[in-house]
């Protein structure tokens, strides 16, 4: 699926004219099996140039994939030679400012950043792309000062756990599909901050049977980016479905015809006011979540019910939430599949824009406005 840097070579700086070292650098290649290490060899490496002074990067070829790394070349020091008379004493010296390289990678070795800074001087960090299932800690070396030619790594630490939010009884009727509308899986770091939230989706559970009545342990699994694998567990019920009442039965064991007057209407009368409150919870049900992402993550700010005569999501009342955000829309996948091949239209700040929904591979429909 491919590879990335383990481990970086032992020696990672040259003279000009040296030839390159790779002992101690590894790979790790990601297969559908899992992750093994791989030693590098010279073989597998290309983009290195001997003469070529400052920072190179070179490419590690593996059954097709490539990944890289950062070496510098410095320039071989010359012996002193004894100084010259200088015939120009009455000219004023012109002060040579000296510079380095700076090279910041990431933890595969991949460049992120190259600078040159004076001597002296500070340089500038970049930008770090979030990495899934881990939390960015700095840098391997202080920058503040540069006195020589550096390369400096990007530091992570894992994120420890992940937790999943659903409401305390999860129900669902035997042979009924399992309603995850509201079941999100949240990634904590180490210090319990939250940084991520996950819809959860039929695909990504496992140990769940809608024949099986009783309460059950379901594991809901996601794998980031990176291939980094996060699970949580949480507690779902089937229950029997719901049978209409035998009124004749019912009655039939009351043997007073003054009671069968009384019981009859009112086991009538509870029946609609159940189916009653039934319909009304169907037609309320929220069957659309709202999403704010920013650099701090994604975070759920509103829920929405859409249907085939009002497919209209209107974005205003989330409007602070939404500020400088990207928008994620997730359609579950009933309404999914009812609104396929229709058209969805999203208002905000009285714009419009129109979404064509595709119902494929059994999945939620989502839809993506950038920036509002």
């Amino acid at each position: 699926l491919g590879i990335s840097m383990n481990t970086m070579p032992n020696k990672t700086e040259y003279k000009k004219g040296q030839g390159i070292d790779v002992t101690g650098a590894t790979i790790n290649v990601t297969k559908q099996s899992g992750i093994k290490e791989v030693v590098v060899t010279n073989e597998m490496i290309s983009g290195y140039n001997p003469n070529k002074l400052g920072a190179q990067i070179i490419t590690v070829t593996y059954e097709g994939k490539t990944t890289q790394f950062a070496v510098n070349v410095v320039q071989v020091a010359q012996p002193n030679k004894p100084n010259k008379p200088n015939n120009n004493t009455n000219k004023p010296s012109v002060p040579q400012t000296t510079k380095y390289t700076v090279t910041f990678v990431n933890f595969d070795g991949s460049v992120i950043k190259t600078e040159t800074v004076e001597k002296g001087k500070s340089a500038t960090a970049p930008e770090v792309e979030k990495r899934d299932g881990y939390k960015f800690k700095g840098w391997d070396k202080d920058f503040d000062v540069v006195e020589e030619d550096l390369t400096i790594k990007a530091q992570y630490e894992k994120v420890v756990r992940a937790e999943i939010d659903a409401p305390d009884k999860l129900e669902v009727e035997k042979g009924k599909d399992l309603d995850l509308s509201d079941v999100i899986m949240e990634i904590f770091d180490e210090d319990g901050n939250k940084i991520d939230e996950i819809p959860v989706t039929e695909d990504m559970l496992s140990g769940f049977n809608s024949d099986k009545i009783g309460t059950q342990l379901v594991t809901a699994t996601y794998i980031g980016k990176d291939g980094y694998k996060y699970t949580a567990t949480f507690k779902v019920r089937v229950v029997r479905p719901v049978e209409t009442l035998g009124v004749k039965d019912e009655v039939e064991t009351i043997e007073d015809n003054n009671a069968k007057d009384i019981v009859l209407p009112a086991i009538v009368g509870l029946g609609i006011t159940l189916l009653l409150i039934l319909l009304i919870v169907l037609l309320t049900k929220k069957n659309v979540q709202i999403y704010a992402i920013t650099e701090e993550g994604r975070k759920l700010v509103g829920k929405q019910k859409i249907s085939r005569r009002n497919a209209k999501i209107a974005l205003d009342k989330y409007e602070e939430k939404l500020e400088n955000a990207n928008v994620e829309i997730i359609l579950n996948k009933k309404i999914s599949e009812k609104l396929d091949k229709e058209t969805v239209e999203v208002i905000f700040k009285d714009k419009k824009s129109t979404h064509k929904v595709k119902y494929e591979n059994n999945k939620m429909f989502v839809i993506r406005i950038k920036n509002v």
